[in-house]
Parts: structure tokens; sequence; C-alpha cells
């Protein structure tokens, strides 16, 4: 499946040349080693995300949060990486870790 969403995109940017329809085809992925000596690479995109677990309206809103890390491999179809499915978690932790705050 990966191979042939891979190929199609390639196939669909070598017609419109001027639209980029996915990071491969962008100039920063042009300039970038790994991808130019191997093409056939999985990319794979991290998201990261803060919630709150305590009542918003209350006064002590952020004390209480917590850091999520999530990846999603890039190369899936579109009507794939629109699932929930998709996505997945790597890590989670107390924001207070992740502070730079003295």
């Amino acid at each position: 499946m990966l191979i042939k969403n891979y190929n199609e995109t390639v196939n669909r940017n070598a017609v419109d040349t001027d639209l980029m329809y996915d990071y491969r085809h962008g100039s920063q992925a042009e300039e970038n080693t790994i991808l130019r000596d191997k093409p056939d690479s999985l990319l794979f995109q991290l998201y990261i995300d803060e919630i709150g677990l305590t009542n918003p309206i209350k006064a002590k809103k952020d004390t209480q949060k917590i850091t999520m890390v999530y990846f999603q491999l890039e190369d899936l179809p579109n009507t794939v990486k629109s699932m929930l499915k998709s996505i997945g978690l790597i890590a989670m932790c107390n924001s207070n870790y992740l502070s730079t705050k003295s």
C-alpha cells in the first residue's frame, strides 16, 4: 500500500510540477541527503499536544497539564491519514518536566 501510494504521488507530481503534494516534493526534502540517497525511506511526522486535567474555569487550571507526543507515517494515503487510527502515541509526561521556568 505504501509503495503504491508513493508511486501515485510521484506520478501526480510529474504531471503537476507546480504543486506540492507532500514533504517529499518540497525544497527542504530535495536538499535532505538521506532522502536523496534513500528515496524509499519512510517519513514520520511528530506532533506535540498539551492537555489540562482540571476544570479550565477554576483558578488552578494550569497546574495539572500533561504533554503528549504523537507520530504519524507521512507516506500513508490521505484517506488513511485522516483517520484517528493512523496516529500513534509515543510519550506522555507531566508538562512541568519540560518547562524552562526558573
